[in-house]
């Protein structure tokens, strides 16, 4: 539907033309071998060649066409000031500036524009991928030549601009329904009737050009260059620089092993506090309180650990807004406790009840008994048990991304969704459990050395230094001078995530999930544009869309972001959501195929070419993403010989 369209159905009637709503696509089909050539405009291809050197241009513009902004046919009064604020602009000189900068110059800034906003908001759709130097996306707000125009005008109404995100195909459609008062998206002046945008005077002429690969083109022709294969350490290197340097995604490492280390030292701490209470209960003559402690230790070694994570987050605490880490603190704990207070019974019934009787008959009070005659013995045997139970928690922690806490393995899933390398994540997160294991294991080792008096005489007759006798005396302190420290870190972290607190007042557009709850699935669209553009937002990263709409409901976040059309299906499931207007991005999908496997590829590439040119998928896609429907439609008996 655009000029270019119109130039080539025209100009190259024998031509195959391919239509597409994004330059990303376009481009894409470009390299898959899908197109030949395409054509958009020129001053957006000069910014894409700069960046992309195995394009190339097929000379200068062919043709221009002025572009406008675009009004509802009910609001002449707002296009009329536009028209009026527009010639002020050019008569000024502050036009010239803004063409040099944006189109010669190539200055991809926005100056500082005053706004006072004493006349309200003014809703403007854009397309955000357009492309430079008319729209984009930087730094979580749209820039571009467009973007500029419309911002100035804004302040010239006195109006603060709202800029909200839709594709080519739904603009019109937001201007008639209200969603937004005017269209800044390069729209051409062409022939208008009454049911299409009003359209301003021009505010520039674009141009329109060829784009094809260089190496179609016989102005780059030339030797082509093999293929260098990568030795193992090349690969290797490339791999670590990928997934731990671009990006800073180290980053998302330390912080993932900080949070398994906290939730593990936490939850350690307070199951064995919980265990040894429960021991305390299973031991006990009061028959209900035994009772009470059996029932306990046989429900939660029974239940699933994930269940209980999940229930205690999605039921127990439905209607608290707690941090996930405590929820996954308090469910390791229980489950530790259950194990650990077994342990604890059983290494104090292996004790001979002689000593005890002994404790008492030397004046020992049962207290006193059990401090200095039956604990040291306990520890002692339960020590080797209670360490292996405690490096399996740490491995167990690896489930906890299921309640959107960030962990080690998160961490890497994360990662893995950006990289699309399955292999270094999963072995880097394998080494650093095993070296985080090693470490906690030789820490308990210590401890272990400690409660063993023979251990302990062994180890001080070997060290003759003071110093290092001094070492192995306040030792235990150290330990505890450390676990301390991890204790109030974990404490203080979920106030410093939650000092940002999510903002007050209705969501009613995209820009209000600044400061608030959102929920992402992991390595999808949303995932990666809300982190990109929306930086003071409280992330929940999410496996599943049944967990993301759960946490919806029971008050976990505020919003949840993911393909438009599947929230369609969400929206229909569920009444009480709403879907907000806009869209945060869009992206081209494709089948992914094994490298080298060019005659798939070829298949594949040949079989979506006879679907669209037979019309075949616009049927599909408009079984799937037009039609109205409660119930999937059933897939089509396709007749095959399996051959």
């Amino acid at each position: 539907g655009s000029a270019q369209d119109a130039y080539i159905s025209k100009t190259y009637p024998q031509a195959k033309v391919f239509r597409f709503n994004t330059l990303s696509k376009m481009e894409n089909a470009l390299k898959s071998g899908t197109v030949d050539a395409l054509m958009y405009s020129h001053e957006v291809f000069l910014e894409a060649a700069r960046l992309d050197e195995t394009l190339g241009l097929l000379g200068g513009p062919v043709f221009s066409i002025p572009i406008g902004m675009g009004f509802s046919q009910d609001n002449t009064p707002l296009c009329d000031q536009f028209n009026h604020f527009l010639r002020e602009l050019r008569s000024g000189g502050t036009y010239e500036d803004i063409v040099d900068r944006w189109m010669n110059r190539r200055v991809y800034e926005i100056p500082a524009i005053v706004n006072d906003g004493r006349n309200g908001s003014l809703a403007i759709g854009i397309v955000s991928n357009v492309g430079l130097p008319f729209a984009a996306q930087k730094d979580g707000r749209p820039i571009g030549f467009d973007i500029e125009i419309a911002e100035r005008f804004s302040a010239y109404v006195g109006k603060k601009p709202v800029f909200l995100a839709f594709t080519p195909e739904n603009l019109a459609g937001a201007l008639s329904t209200g969603e937004v008062d005017m269209i800044a998206a390069s729209m051409f002046l062409v022939e208008e009737d009454d049911s299409q945008p009003l359209l301003s005077e021009p505010y520039y002429e674009m141009g329109a050009s060829f784009r094809a690969l260089k190496k179609n083109l016989a102005a780059y022709e030339g030797a082509r260059t093999p293929i260098e294969r990568k030795s193992f350490f090349e690969r290797l290197a490339n791999s670590f620089y990928i997934n731990i340097i671009l990006e800073n995604r180290y980053l998302l490492i330390l912080s993932g092993l900080r949070t398994t280390l906290v939730i593990s030292v936490l939850a350690c701490l307070f199951g064995t506090a919980l265990g040894a209470g429960i021991c305390a209960l299973r031991m006990s003559k009061n028959v209900i309180l035994r009772w009470l402690a059996k029932v306990y230790i046989s429900v939660i070694r029974g239940m699933p650990v994930l269940v209980l994570l999940m229930l205690i987050f999605y039921v127990i605490f439905a209607s608290v807004n707690i941090d996930p880490v405590l929820v996954a603190v308090i469910a390791f704990g229980m489950n530790f406790g259950a194990y650990v207070s077994e342990m604890f019974r059983a290494s104090i019934e292996g004790i001979d009840k002689g000593q005890r009787e002994a404790g008492w008959a030397g004046g020992f009070t049962k207290l006193q008994t059990f401090r200095y005659i039956l604990l040291p013995q306990a520890l002692k045997s339960v020590l080797p048990v209670y360490k292996g139970e405690f490096i399996s928690l740490v491995k167990m922690t690896s489930i906890v991304g299921y309640i959107a806490v960030q962990d080690l393995t998160k961490a890497s899933d994360i990662i893995r969704s950006r990289t699309f390398d399955a292999f270094f994540p999963l072995i880097m997160v394998a080494v650093l459990y095993f070296l985080l294991s090693g470490v906690l294991i030789q820490i308990l080792s210590l401890v272990e050395v400690q409660v063993d008096p023979k251990a302990r005489r062994k180890a001080a007759s070997v060290s003759t230094s003071p110093i290092k006798r001094a070492w192995l005396r306040y030792k235990p302190f150290v330990y505890l001078i450390l676990s301390a420290v991890v204790v109030l870190a974990a404490l203080i972290t979920p106030l410093l995530e939650n000092a940002r607190g999510a903002s007050e007042g209705p969501i009613r557009s995209l820009a209000d999930l600044e400061g608030r709850r959102v929920c992402v699935i992991t390595g999808t669209t949303g995932d990666i544009a809300m982190k990109r553009l929306y930086k003071n937002v409280k992330y929940l990263d999410i496996v599943y869309i049944p967990d993301a709409v759960l946490a919806m409901k029971k008050n976990k976040a505020d919003a949840f972001v993911f393909d438009k059309n599947s929230l369609k299906y969400v929206l229909i499931r569920n009444e009480e959501f709403v879907m907000l207007p806009g869209e945060i991005d869009s992206v081209d999908i494709g089948i992914p195929i094994k490298k080298g496997n060019t005659t798939i590829l070829n298949e594949i590439n040949e079989s979506l070419r006879g679907l669209r040119e037979s019309g075949m998928l616009s049927e599909m896609y408009r079984r799937w993403f037009e039609e109205d429907w409660d119930t999937p439609p059933p897939l089509p008996d396709l007749p095959t010989d399996g051959k």
